[in-house]
């Protein structure tokens, strides 16, 4: 039996009213291990407050560059100044990590630390996996920036 998924489950949903949503998305070439990371920052009525490219350079892993966008993700909210922040992405297994109440002893450990430590400096921090329908405005902030180069 093949499940069907809404699109009104997919698409994204803004936060409340006194949270910001960080969502971030990756780029990587296996071929050369380039990454680069894309930060898109909504309120809770939509309205973009904050957007940033970020080349990652080489990364060991599509995993690494997930983790390094979230990280991205929580740098750039902090630096606008927001305390409550949703941090979303779609890649399941980052997003898993990184709600993890222990650190695991994966190839990016390191990376999943760094981003629990900077998020523990806000009022309210939470990471949310959204698929990709639901990501589109980081997902193509990525894309046409890794063009560009």
């Amino acid at each position: 039996m093949q499940s069907v998924v809404s699109l009104e489950r997919v698409k994204w949903q803004p936060p409340q009213s006194n949270v910001v949503k960080a969502n971030f998305d990756v780029t990587f070439k296996s071929e050369s291990g380039e990454a680069t990371s894309s930060v898109v920052i909504r309120d809770s009525l939509g309205s973009f407050v904050g957007a940033s490219f970020r080349r990652l350079g080489i990364v060991p892993s599509p995993s690494a560059a997930e983790a390094s966008a979230a990280i991205h993700a929580i740098e750039l909210t902090m630096g606008l100044g927001f305390t409550r922040i949703i941090v979303e992405g779609d890649s399941l297994s980052v997003i898993k990590k990184l709600k993890a109440k222990e650190i695991d002893l994966s190839d990016i450990c390191a990376l999943e630390w760094d981003a629990k430590s900077k998020a523990q400096t806000f009022h309210a921090c939470s990471f949310s996996f959204v698929p990709r329908l639901g990501n589109q405005a980081a997902h193509h902030l990525a894309f046409a920036g890794f063009a560009d180069k």
